[in-house]
């Protein structure tokens, strides 16, 4: 009896003992916990997301564990990405990223005590807040010019939240010549800017999280007003009129008008009206002697002056006098420009007439003595050298010369210059080679070798009937271009055959608008140039001589995207080709040159 006793004893231990093992908290000396309950959480989305501790009441300890973590779509798939700390029941967010940002999320929370196991459900409830705030700029004066560069909003204060404090800056429509400081917010105007007013918006970086504030202030930049007539120097006669008119009149809509003749002088009946059109009347019977005029312009209570706006000159009797203040300029065949005189004084009744001859595009205005060059015209290169007649009853003729020069020059930039001597081809090369039913070979693609001074591709036949196409291709971007022009020397190994069965054409030069200078050659619709003068005698492939393709000029229609393209293409369908002429041959070029022509501004002197 004894020994059962003992047994019995010996095996309640170890049951005791095993059960301890197993329990997470086998210290632990209390009842079940009833209630746990934690305040609920709200984050942003950069915020460590951390619940706080948990409310329960017990005396001696508790264990937790998370038992379920879902939001209220149902998603329950986050449970790995959310750890709690047993001993304390803190709850941490391992990876924000992951979690839906529209939704709420609750953690079932389970309790374990020596008396067991209690769930809780939505213990802890938490979600993700948008950042949100303010910024406040005052400005430190209400309009700037377009050419002000320095700071035009200051940064009063910013509020994103309490604790949420901001990490930076950025200013979303910076493209438009403002910048933002990215550590403090103040904005600067960096560079020019048309007149106008500017709506910002910020992006901010917080601790928690970034959010954009569209039209936090705006910055209003005006133009600073211009005043130009041109000509600006009249030379008359007391019963002479005069009429100027602006040539340049930027920032001044609504503007009232006055003139003042400098020196505390008079210029009787001298008159300025609402379009800054300035007058003075026949028979005016003003001294003799030199006016100089100011216009005062008034805007919106503010008065500018624009001194010596125009001089008066009146004379007891005029000559005919032409200037401009050009003495030469240079334009391109597409560039245009416009001569206005500086002075163009003539006595009643002159007749005026250019002398030079000018070619259509180019025209003389008698009125104004205006010279106008008409834009895109693609003149040839040539000096003009203007003339002006001027005949009146009192003096007769009286020949003016050289007056200006105009001058139409091509400036050529060379885009590729090659006599193929180079051990490799260039870098400026771009190959590809497309084979159908290629059973063996066909030939290699384009290539060159320091033993060799040109460019080659064979198109052999071996077995087998396939169609190969090989490109060699160039693609340059060139800003205005309006002309561009290829050449090179050519050859084919054996003499190509031109019969009423069959035309060997096999090797051209091919030009593409949209070729964007990949390796794709062959995916672009290449349009063969019919003028290149390409070899059809047979000649040593290694040594010459080579034939010519002529200058060619590249048609316009090909260059609007200011892109050069040309491929050079060696093809043969033998699936075409009649079985007499199935043949190999090797092609050859050397010597290229690609030249472009652009568009560029007048150069004046």
């Amino acid at each position: 009896m004894k020994q059962l006793i003992y047994f019995a004893f010996i095996s309640l231990f170890f049951m005791i003992i095993g059960c301890e093992k197993q329990d997470p908290l086998r210290t632990i000396e209390t009842e079940y916990l009833d209630s746990v309950h934690y305040d609920a959480s709200v984050f942003y989305p950069l915020e460590d997301m951390i619940s706080p501790e948990p409310v329960f009441e017990n005396k001696y300890g508790v264990s937790f564990a998370i038992e379920e973590f879902y939001n209220d779509k149902g998603d329950s798939s986050q449970i790995n990405n959310v750890a709690i700390d047993k001993k304390t029941g803190i709850i941490s967010v391992r990876d924000a990223s992951l979690l839906d940002q529209e939704a709420t999320y609750h953690a079932n929370i389970a309790t374990f005590t020596v008396s067991g196991k209690t769930i809780h459900e939505k213990a802890w409830s938490m979600g993700i807040t948008q950042v949100t705030g303010e910024l406040f700029y005052s400005t430190p004066q209400p309009s700037y010019e377009r050419n002000f560069e320095g700071e035009v909003l200051h940064l009063d204060s910013a509020f994103f939240g309490e604790a949420n404090a901001v990490v930076s800056y950025e200013l979303v429509n910076s493209d438009k010549g403002l910048s933002i400081d990215a550590s403090n917010g103040h904005i600067s105007k960096v560079s020019f800017m048309e007149a106008g007013e500017y709506d910002v918006a910020v992006k901010v970086l917080t601790e928690g999280g970034e959010t954009t504030l569209t039209e936090v202030a705006k910055v209003k930049i005006y133009g600073a007003p211009e005043l130009v007539y041109q000509p600006n120097f009249f030379k008359i006669q007391g019963d002479y009129s005069i009429q100027a008119t602006p040539t340049v009149k930027e920032f001044l809509d609504g503007a009232t008008y006055e003139l003042k003749v400098q020196g505390d002088l008079t210029l009787n009946s001298l008159a300025i009206d609402e379009n800054a059109v300035i007058s003075l009347p026949e028979n005016h019977n003003n001294a003799v002697g030199e006016y100089k005029v100011d216009v005062i312009a008034t805007v919106d209570g503010q008065a500018f002056t624009f001194e010596e706006a125009i001089t008066v000159e009146i004379v007891a009797q005029i000559n005919p006098e032409i200037s401009y203040a050009e003495n030469k300029v240079t334009l391109s065949p597409w560039t245009g420009y416009t001569f206005t005189p500086e002075l163009y004084s003539l006595p009643r009744n002159a007749v005026v007439t250019l002398t030079t001859v000018l070619p259509e595009g180019m025209t003389f205005d008698s009125e104004t003595g205006s010279i106008t060059i008409a834009e895109e015209q693609n003149f040839a290169d040539a000096t003009y050298t203007i003339d002006i007649n001027v005949n009146t009853p009192s003096h007769g003729d009286t020949p003016l010369t050289t007056l200006t020069q105009i001058v139409i020059e091509t400036k050529a930039q060379i885009l590729l210059e090659d006599d193929m001597t180079s051990d490799a081809l260039k870098a400026d090369y771009i190959r590809q080679q497309v084979v159908i039913n290629d059973d063996e070979r066909s030939g290699a693609t384009w290539n060159t070798t320091a033993s060799r001074e040109y460019c080659r591709a064979q198109a052999n036949i071996w077995s087998g009937d396939y169609t190969r196409w090989s490109y060699i291709a160039v693609s340059y971007t060139v800003d205005n271009i309006r002309r561009a022009t290829v050449s090179f020397d050519n050859g084919v190994n054996k003499d190509l055959r031109d019969t009423d069965e069959y035309t060997e054409n096999y090797f051209s030069v091919n030009y593409n608008a949209d070729y964007n200078g990949s390796e794709a050659i062959h995916d672009f619709a290449w349009e063969k140039d019919s003028n290149a003068n390409i070899s059809r005698v047979g000649t040593d492939i290694d040594n010459g001589p080579y034939e010519a393709s002529g200058l060619l000029e590249i048609d316009a229609k090909y260059l609007v995207n200011n892109k050069v393209n040309i491929a050079w293409l060696a093809h043969k369908d033998m699936t075409e080709i009649p079985e007499s002429f199935k043949t190999g041959h090797t092609f050859g070029f050397n010597k290229i040159v690609v030249t472009a022509y652009t568009k560029y501004d007048a150069v004046v002197e």
